[in-house]
């Protein structure tokens, strides 16, 4: 009953706000990397430009992640995701009146402030509303929608004549979900606690200086940095490496192939954070499953164009897909953080990751591939996957087990504590 009245029904109605508007960032977002061909004749614009444009919302929230994550655990969620939604759904709509490269990237990049207050407040959404046991489940769906929304833009792109056709279509949606935020979406009553400590009210110096001095949120930034940057050039690289590498590709099944990644993305971002939580541990999951995807990936180029192609398709999403859920749990589970400065923390994890995002498809992926041919592209994403895995070894298990053993020390401690 106490859980009820403290975890309200009303979370699985914010739940699915925060999931829609993900979602549809990311709809947003991709549904221009199945219309690249269309894209790139339309603008007069080159294969890295159209790389740096597909790139250009990720380079905003370099630096607001940080500013969101921040303003977040100041005031809430409801304005400051709110007010940054308004912004990218803008500009996103923006898109439409660009004629080349130059105000396309500008629109972008614009469209990267949503990013960049959206992505580190949803771990401080999960915070405020759910219950300790559900924190896994609500992450891992949340997170489902960004692959939901990015497979739609893959799958769905190409059914538009043009790409202002797409782009409209995807605004319009966004819009009245961002409106919907606005009405619906409010923050927990002033004074609401868990683990004993006011949840927002956070001064930025406190907040921010917290995240920055925790060599865990480093180590897992620059890990998760590295599953961004793979899992940005898989989606927005992959059907023009396909097209332009690989013989009796259509447009259509070069999309198909990442849009495959990330139905399996889709399912492996709710299967994996389960699987672990009943297991009871994260780190052995995480790691193993990075070197996972950078092996499927690589056996899917190599193997293209087949049926065992096909069959690999999903499985670098698949297993990658823990990977987001696993990182972003970690703000609220590291025991120096909690919900209390969740989306500062989470702000500095995403700030870091969106620099893989940005730099890794146009500046070492591309290059790779036009230098040393396509499948040392290929074998380079092998590659940073694992030495994202090893980057994740320093950082404590934050599983079932690990935390069910600090909340009974926890209990001890203050079962021992005097009382006046």
């Amino acid at each position: 009953m106490a859980d009820s009245i403290r975890y309200p029904e009303y979370r699985w109605f914010i739940l699915f706000l925060g999931w829609a508007l993900f979602g549809l960032m990311g709809f947003n977002h991709t549904i221009i990397a199945a219309r690249s061909e269309d894209l790139i004749v339309t603008l007069g614009i080159t294969t890295q430009q159209y790389y740096l444009i597909y790139t250009g919302s990720l380079l905003a929230p370099i630096v607001l992640c940080l500013i969101g994550g921040m303003f977040g655990d100041r005031y809430g969620i409801r304005w400051v995701v709110g007010i940054g939604s308004v912004v990218g759904a803008v500009a996103f709509l923006l898109r439409l009146t660009a004629d080349s490269f130059t105000p396309f990237f500008i629109y972008m990049i614009l469209a990267g402030v949503g990013f960049g207050v959206v992505g580190p407040n949803l771990p401080k959404m999960v915070a405020e509303w759910f219950p300790p046991s559900q924190v896994p489940l609500a992450t891992g769906l949340y997170l489902s929608a960004s692959g939901l929304g990015m497979f739609l833009g893959l799958a769905l792109g190409a059914l538009w004549e043009t790409w202002q056709g797409a782009v409209l279509t995807g605004g319009v949606f966004l819009a009245v979900v961002v409106i919907a935020w606005l009405i619906f979406v409010r923050d927990r009553q002033r004074g609401f606690t868990t683990d004993g400590r006011q949840i927002t009210g956070v001064p930025f110096k406190e907040g921010f200086g917290r995240a920055i001095k925790s060599p865990n949120i480093w180590w897992a930034g620059f890990s998760y940095l590295i599953v961004a940057g793979m899992s940005t050039t898989w989606i927005g690289g992959i059907p023009a490496l396909m097209l332009q590498t690989k013989e009796g590709f259509s447009s259509f099944e070069a999309a198909m192939v990442p849009a495959l990644a990330v139905g399996g993305f889709i399912i492996g971002t709710i299967f994996w954070p389960i699987l672990a939580q009943r297991v009871g541990v994260t780190k052995p999951f995480y790691m193993v499953l990075m070197v996972m995807a950078g092996i499927a990936s690589l056996g899917v180029y190599l193997t293209a164009p087949s049926v065992i192609m096909w069959v690999l398709a999903p499985f670098p999403g698949f297993f990658v897909g823990g990977g987001p859920a696993f990182v972003m749990m970690l703000p609220i589970r590291l025991p120096e953080f909690g919900s209390r400065y969740a989306a500062n923390a989470a702000g500095v994890l995403t700030s870091i990751n969106h620099i893989g995002s940005f730099v890794m498809l146009p500046y070492m992926f591309e290059p790779i591939w036009r230098i040393g041919g396509p499948a040392w592209a290929m074998a380079f994403l092998l590659i940073v996957l694992v030495a994202g895995s090893l980057l994740y070894w320093p950082i404590p298990e934050t599983g079932r087990r690990a935390m069910e053993k600090r909340e009974k020390e926890r209990q001890e401690a203050e079962a021992k504590a005097p009382s006046y």
